[in-house]
């Protein structure tokens, strides 16, 4: 990840399962927390957590480098994000396999909690975004 930090206080890093990856020491990340509660695998798919500050209704959102980590640039390249129920992201949100990252613009409101899965080389994560507080942006 592009100048996050953990818990320690380091900057980048992939990230272990549990890790907060992301605190909102950039502008990229704007505040988010982001959590890679289990990586994907073969035999499950994997969860990241995100939470949104509440009355926010843009974000940047750097998925965990453990989500692409060893995967070749054209593989990441052909990573897809639809919502978990299927159909295509709402017209707020985006999803650039080249940097890796969800951008949402103008989210209205009751737009959180929101799933989205993003499926990395054959691997699935579903990606959990909620609003810290239950607020509304």
């Amino acid at each position: 990840m592009t100048g996050g930090t953990d818990n320690a206080g380091s900057t980048g890093g992939s990230g272990g399962a549990g890790a907060i990856i992301g605190t909102g020491a950039s502008p990229t990340d704007s505040g988010l927390r982001i959590q890679l509660v289990r990586p994907s695998s073969s035999a499950a798919s994997g969860l990241v957590s995100v939470t949104v500050p509440s009355k926010q209704n843009s974000f940047l959102l750097p998925l965990p480098e453990g989500l692409y980590a060893g995967v070749s640039e054209t593989n990441r390249l052909t990573a897809v994000a639809a919502p978990e129920r299927g159909g295509e992201l709402p017209s707020w949100l985006s999803f650039n396999p080249r940097t890796m990252t969800l951008t949402a613009s103008s989210m209205p409101a009751n737009a959180l909690p929101l799933r989205v899965v993003v499926i990395i080389a054959g691997e699935r994560t579903v990606i959990s975004i909620t609003l810290d507080g239950g607020g509304q942006p």
